[in-house]
Formats: C-alpha cells, structure tokens, sequence
C-alpha cells in the first residue's frame, strides 16, 4: 500500500482539509482529544475492521502535509476512506517521530523533547485554561486599574486601527464567529440572518469576513511557514485556491484564539514595528498584577517588591509563618514551534537560558542577602500556562537536581496559593510544608509544582483568574449583540 505522502499526492487537498476539519467539530462538541476511526482491511477473502486513534492536534498536522504536498485539483477523496489516512498518518508520524534523538539524547535532552511533545498535547484534554487565559490577558491588558501599561499604542487603539471595533466589539465578533464554527467549518456560507438579529449591531457578515480574513492562510502561507503545521494556531482559517472557501482547519484552534488573541495582537503590532516596547512593558505589567494579587490576600508586613539594584535579584519576598518565599517572575513565553511532536530544541534550549537559568541566578544572588531562620522556597514564576513544568525540571538537572528548594510554578498556581492563604490557611501551609520537604524526601527526583497539587486536589480550586468573570461579561455583551436583554 502506498505511504502517507504518496497517498495524499493523489487527493484533493482541499476535501480532505474540510472533511478533517468537519471531524474536529465533532471532537471540540464532545471535548475528546482522541477519536476512534474505522479502518477497513482486506487480506484475500476475509474482510476486518481495525480502529485507530485520531488526536486534535492530528488534525491540522494532516492538513498541512496535504496543502504541502497536493493541490485543490486533485483526484476525489472518495477512493480513501478516513480511517485508512489516518492509519497511513500515524505510520507517516511514527517514521517522522524523535525516536532516534531520544535513542541518542542523553536524560536532560530525553525531558526536552517529552516536554515539548506533551505541551502540544496536554492543552487538548482539559479547555478550563482557556477561560483563565482568557480572563488574566483582559484583566491584565484592559481592565484593572492596578496595572500600569506605559505603552505609546493602546490594546484598544491597535483593534480599532485594524477592525474598526472597540475591544468589546472585537471579542463578540470572536465569539459568534466560534459559534458558526460549531456548526459548519465554512463559517461564511451561514447566511447572515443566523447571527444578525438588530441592525445595530457588529455582528454583520461584513465584519465576520474581516475577523476571518485576517486569522487565515493560504497555501503559499502554509507551504512557507518556518514554524510549519503551527501556524494554524494563530491563524486556523485556511483560504483555499480551487472553490476560495475559508475554512476552519481545527474547531479547537479557533477556540484558543478567544485564549490569547489579545496578547497576540499587541506582541504582533509591535513586533511589526520592530519594537521590543510591548515585551519590555509585558513584564511591568505582569509584576503589577502580582503586587495586585499580593495586596488583595496578604497583610503589608507580609510582602515586599524586591528593589532593583546594580546587581540583578529577585522581584518578591514574601513571609508566611513557615517558610519565606522568594519570587522571581518571567513573562516570556514558550515559542509554538517548542510546542510540537518533533519539538524545536534550539527555541527552548533559548527559553531555557533566557527565562529559567537567568531567573534561578536572580534568586539566588538575592538569597545571599537574606538573614531568616526560616527555610527559603525558591519560586521561578512563569506566565506560560503549561501543566508539566516537572518536565522542565527534570531537563535542568544542573538546577533542580541539586537545589531542592527551587521550584517552576506558573501563574495558575500561584493564584491557587494565594487564594489559599485568604481562604483555607490550614491548607496552604501544608502545600508551603510540601514544599519544604517534598524534593528532600523525594527519592525518585520527581517531586515538582505539579505533582504537590495533584497529590492535594488543588487543581480542582482553579486559578483566581477563573474568578475575574470577565469571559461571562463578554457572553454578556455578545447576547445584546444578539438583541438579548
């Protein structure tokens, strides 16, 4: 039987990304990352049925080598059945796998590239972080009046130059959008009396081409794309060349967008000025919303911002009965081409410099001046949302195999330990009494962040910024879209 390459050469690239596309609505409605599919096998006489598995981040990764490697002019795909590309697929990835660098890598390089596989994984099986993303980016970049954003071009100045909406009216086109979605992958062939319900309103089919116009890409854009497959993350609507259609590639991808589009759209307009202000002004922004959560759950003489100074130190000291905690937080963020099955080791090898090594030298050059009878937890606090930072910790061994006070947490985490210490103080200083002795009595070296919070259930507490409502605000806004009082 001919192999994954040869096979989609022969096929419409442009029905079988629409008719994977269809499929993923199907997943994202019943919240499965892994899909059964049937494959018909024929051996002489005897006729069986094998299953195999099909993930969400399949998905696009299919349509990409379809777009690579086939045109919209192709024969039909009626001549394979779904079942039988997908079966050829995992053949096709199983071949492209980092089998032989985890064979020759030696355990730190082994933990990268597990890490970068999972984090293309794990984000797929549990959506609750979309809603938290998605209320902290807001927060953080629109609403609180804690927060100083020294920045010349404002969230609401760059969607304005660019729509011609208010931020509002951007995130209800967004929404809707993801609606149409959910019923068909073509979302501009719903006719606009499904979503315009008043003629006062942003939702026109004018204004849903635009928003979908402006997160596509074509095939040359596809063919091209240094970070390959990923580019459907930050742009899922693929235009295609035969019928002009634009089609949702992956319903999920388009829901990450309600995620991080906010960010997005600021790191890239700036980026597009070749200016580092908004990534410079990110970070203030992000030590702002630390001191906000500090001061809503701690005492003043509990807290304090570390001062800058010549030397390069910490941001946070906190002291909390049993132990002292000492901060320091980057606000970088893990580049998508880390976050793959065949992960880009040089990206995260660069993160890793940038973010985790400059950050535990920060720490520890402020611990040297620390005069406490108490033990010091060490605290690298990351923005990235991310579920497996053990991983990272386990790649560093050079760090975390020999300090076992220092920890990765990500933002997540620390809203769940603030929360905590105003709500359930018992609880919290038994999670601050883990950490103490967690990785001195680990004998397995596989105490981290992550591992502590399941052994307790804190996950189930989600973050403070599942609280913030502003997501419930915005479906709000979106039903008087809708002519719903």
């Amino acid at each position: 039987m001919k192999n994954f390459i040869q096979t989609i050469k022969g096929i419409s690239a442009e029905k079988l990304i629409h008719q994977f596309a269809e499929i993923s609505i199907d997943m994202c409605k019943k919240q499965e990352y892994l899909h059964d599919v049937d494959v018909p096998i024929v051996q002489g006489f005897i006729r069986r049925v094998m299953t195999v598995k099909l993930s969400a981040w399949d998905i696009h990764g299919i349509q990409y080598h379809a777009i690579c490697n086939s045109n919209d002019y192709r024969n039909s795909i009626t001549a394979y059945t779904v079942g039988q590309i997908v079966d050829l697929y995992r053949q096709f990835e199983n071949q492209e796998s980092p089998a032989e660098d985890l064979r020759e890598a030696d355990l730190s390089g082994v933990f990268k590239i597990l890490f970068g596989m999972v984090s293309e994984q794990l984000p797929f099986q549990n959506m609750g972080w979309i809603y938290e993303n998605f209320n902290r980016n807001y927060h953080i970049l629109v609403a609180s009046d804690k927060i100083n954003r020294n920045l010349k071009i404002r969230l609401e100045q760059i969607i304005r130059e660019k729509f011609g909406w208010s931020i509002d009216e951007y995130i209800s086109v967004q929404l809707i959008v993801y609606w149409l979605c959910m019923q068909h992958c073509d979302p501009l062939t719903a006719p606009e009396k499904m979503y315009r319900k008043q003629n006062d309103t942003v939702l026109t089919k004018e204004n849903i081409e635009k928003y979908i116009k402006y997160y596509s890409c074509d095939y040359s854009d596809v063919r091209h794309s240094p970070i390959k497959k990923q580019i459907f993350y930050s742009r899922p609507f693929i235009h295609t060349d035969k019928s002009g259609a634009y089609i949702a590639s992956n319903c999920y991808l388009v829901f990450w967008m309600i995620s991080n589009s906010l960010y997005w759209l600021m790191r890239d307009y700036y980026n597009d000025l070749g200016s580092q202000e908004f990534v410079n002004s990110f970070g203030t922004m992000f030590e702002d919303y630390l001191k906000e959560l500090a001061g809503k759950h701690f005492l003043p003489e509990q807290w304090k911002v570390i001062p800058t100074a010549k030397k390069k130190s910490a941001d946070f000291y906190f002291d909390l009965e049993d132990a002292v905690l000492v901060i320091e937080q980057k606000s970088s963020l893990i580049r998508l081409s880390v976050k793959q099955q065949t992960p880009d080791l040089d990206a995260l090898n660069k993160f890793f410099t940038n973010a985790i090594t400059e950050a535990y030298n920060q720490i520890q050059a402020t611990c040297t001046e620390i005069k406490t009878p108490k033990p010091i937890i060490k605290i690298i606090l990351l923005y990235e949302t991310i579920e497996n930072t053990s991983l990272i910790e386990a790649a560093l061994p050079e760090i975390f195999g020999t300090d076992d006070s220092c920890y990765i947490m990500t933002i997540l985490e620390l809203e769940i330990m603030f929360h905590l210490w105003s709500t359930d103080r018992y609880r919290c200083l038994e999670l601050l009494q883990k950490m103490i002795t967690g990785k001195k009595e680990d004998t397995m070296h596989s105490c981290s962040i992550s591992k502590i919070y399941r052994d307790m259930g804190l996950y189930a507490l989600h973050g403070i910024a599942r609280e913030l409502n502003y997501f419930q605000i915005a479906l709000e806004n979106l039903g008087k879209e809708l002519g719903k009082t």
